[in-house]
């Protein structure tokens, strides 16, 4: 058996074995990455509750699509689906015989 062939088969008997310690670090840093997915979610979902709760009391409802209170009056109606689901603004496109519906989700609003 040459050197290389040799050095090669010891290399990978060692790779066999697991350094002590390594295995404990391997976890941890699984931990780590995994926590701050969690806290990235969590980020996340705080910002969708601010907006929602921040739009709260300036939202009328008719017939299924919602409507933001202005001091102009009634803005462009929005889609409920898309807010209650996703807290997305995504005004509805209004059809010629006066039907909405939705570009995001595809609903229609008599």
């Amino acid at each position: 058996m040459s050197f290389l062939e040799s050095f090669k088969a010891f290399v990978s008997y060692v790779m066999e074995f697991q350094i002590p310690g390594s295995t404990e670090e391997i976890k941890h840093e699984t931990s780590l990455l995994e926590l701050q997915g969690f806290v990235r979610e969590l980020e996340q979902e705080n910002e969708a509750l601010k907006k929602r709760q921040g739009a709260k009391g300036s939202i009328l409802n008719d017939n299924g699509a919602y409507f933001f209170e202005t001091s102009d009056g009634r803005e462009e109606p929005f889609c409920s689906s898309c807010w209650d689901l996703d807290c997305k603004l995504v005004r509805l496109h209004i059809g010629d015989d006066g039907g909405a519906t939705c570009p995001q989700c595809k609903k229609s609003f008599g």
